[in-house]
């Protein structure tokens, strides 16, 4: 399955199309992720994400669901944070884990470091 195939079927984007038949939906290139309510109440919030974009996404999302794509968000917006604490304990959640992929790559060893 390709990155977008698989953010595709998680339906993580808003779907500003959805009278198009499927096989056309996404021809015009335009991917805008659905943050309703994520990053602040009763706003109708998207993030477009560029083509380039898509595998980075995509390999959050395959790591840490949705809490990986808000995290996504997050720092493409200049790493904000919400007014929701549960959102910002879901980015930085995935903020240390990705330091601690940065710091050893190698899963094995860092199954067993301590965080700093």
């Amino acid at each position: 399955m390709s990155d977008l195939d698989l953010l595709l079927a998680a339906e993580v984007f808003f779907d500003d199309d959805a009278d198009l038949p499927d096989e056309d939906r996404w021809i015009a290139g335009r991917h805008m992720l659905n943050l309703n309510d994520t990053f602040g109440w009763a706003c109708a919030d998207t993030e477009e994400v560029m083509p380039e974009e898509i595998p980075a996404v995509a390999r959050l999302f395959r790591l840490y669901g949705m809490c990986g794509v808000y995290y996504w968000v997050a720092v493409k917006r200049g790493c904000e944070t919400c007014e929701f604490k549960d959102v910002n304990r879901f980015m930085d959640f995935v903020r240390r884990e990705e330091a601690q992929v940065e710091r050893e790559p190698n899963g094995n060893r860092r199954a067993y470091m301590d965080l700093p």
